[in-house]
């Protein structure tokens, strides 16, 4: 069993902001430093607790400064204790004050300034945390990505805020249960799960249509792409799950998302648009009917097929075949 050794620990206090500034660097990324202010009185503090990939901070700052920092990949979520902080990202301004929960951006550079830090910070691999929403929602994992730094709602804010509390006291006492294996991936996974609940991103699974301009997942292009070509053959929600490569679950959701519909629905959508097309082609003074052209998409039952073309089409099959 791994002892408590297995934990990395890292701490320092000092008075010199230069020393200061390189423990930051060391443990988070590059950035610039500027100065505000006198650093007669300055002080820091920090404490890092890190195994296997997943971390635990705690910074105590005392002096006004403003950092320019290189874009970072991992997922730091952060609640501050006390002070104030200003995180600064493509454009846009988002001030934390005591009791707020915040996600630093990942991938692109952003400033940060304070003029006193007291700040609770949890790091989690983000690869960690695309793989459990790639799996829950059947998004691929190369398109997902966070869409905000800050938490939808109060609910989640407040959920994310225990979640880092519970995280950091894992990483407790002489013998921290995250050393265990066991305890480590149960603190991953409660990481992931306060991260995707509190913070939106591309995975989320609302209904309505993906937004202009995004980029389905590559679950459901192989759905759509397996049903528009297989469309005139007896096919089952099983032989579409299997296509799509993620579970029933996932494959809903993912098209709830992103087609405001299930994949079933969007079967008979296709197929309807089959009879349609038909129809439209179809010599009326030949012995096409619509019931043989409905039957040989699997529209079996009648009333419901008309029912449905007419609202789809605004016109009755029969009036289509005609024209």
């Amino acid at each position: 069993m791994p002892s408590a050794r297995g934990v990395d620990r890292f701490e320092v206090s000092t008075r010199d902001v230069v020393r200061a500034h390189e423990a930051i660097r060391d443990t988070f990324a590059p950035h610039r430093l500027r100065v505000r202010g006198s650093p007669e009185n300055f002080a820091y503090r920090q404490a890092t607790a890190s195994v296997g990939g997943l971390a635990v901070d705690v910074l105590q700052h005392t002096m006004s400064v403003r950092e320019d920092v290189d874009p970072v990949h991992d997922t730091w979520i952060a609640v501050l204790g006390g002070g104030d902080l200003e995180v600064s990202h493509d454009g846009e301004q988002v001030r934390i004050v005591a009791g707020d929960v915040v996600m630093f951006p990942q991938g692109a550079a952003f400033t940060c300034e304070w003029r006193r830090l007291d700040l609770h910070v949890v790091r989690v691999p983000t690869s960690e945390i695309t793989r459990r929403a790639a799996a829950q929602s059947g998004l691929d994992p190369g398109e997902f990505r966070f869409e905000a730094i800050t938490p939808v709602s109060a609910a989640a804010a407040r959920y994310c805020r225990n979640s880092v509390g519970y995280l950091h006291s894992l990483f407790a006492g002489d013998a921290p249960p995250v050393a265990e294996p066991i305890f480590r991936a149960a603190a991953i996974d409660a990481a992931a799960a306060a991260v995707l609940a509190a913070f939106p991103h591309t995975a989320t699974g609302t209904s309505g249509a993906a937004p202009p301009g995004q980029v389905m997942p590559a679950a459901v292009r192989r759905t759509v792409e397996y049903i528009d070509a297989h469309a005139g053959e007896p096919l089952t929600l099983a032989d579409i799950v299997d296509a799509s490569g993620i579970g029933p679950r996932a494959l809903q959701a993912a098209f709830r998302r992103y087609r405001d519909t299930t994949p079933t629905a969007y079967l008979r959508r296709v197929r309807l648009d089959r009879v349609h097309r038909e129809l439209q082609a179809a010599d009326p003074t030949t012995d096409t009917t619509v019931a043989a052209v409905a039957a040989r998409w699997g529209f079996a039952h009648h009333g419901r097929f008309a029912a449905a073309y007419r609202q789809a089409y605004g016109r009755t099959p029969q009036q289509t075949l005609l024209s």
